[in-house]
């Protein structure tokens, strides 16, 4: 890997804006979801993960998704 990390709820957000708002063909988008889990580590959005991320949210005043 080359460096950073994502979710699987970020690969599930891009490929929804490359085939809804860019009208990508689905061999093409999955064709840069498989560039991007080359590029990043995907990890699982877990309860565990939501909550390690709280005290970042609360400290820069980014707005939790799970209220």
């Amino acid at each position: 890997m080359l460096g950073g990390t994502i979710s699987v709820q970020v690969l599930n957000e891009i490929a929804n804006v490359l085939r809804r708002k860019m009208q990508m063909s689905w061999p093409d988008t999955h064709l840069f979801l498989d560039m991007i889990r080359a590029l990043l580590t995907v990890e699982p959005v877990t309860v565990a993960t939501h909550e390690m991320g709280q005290p970042s949210q609360s400290a820069t005043g980014f707005p939790s998704m799970m209220r």
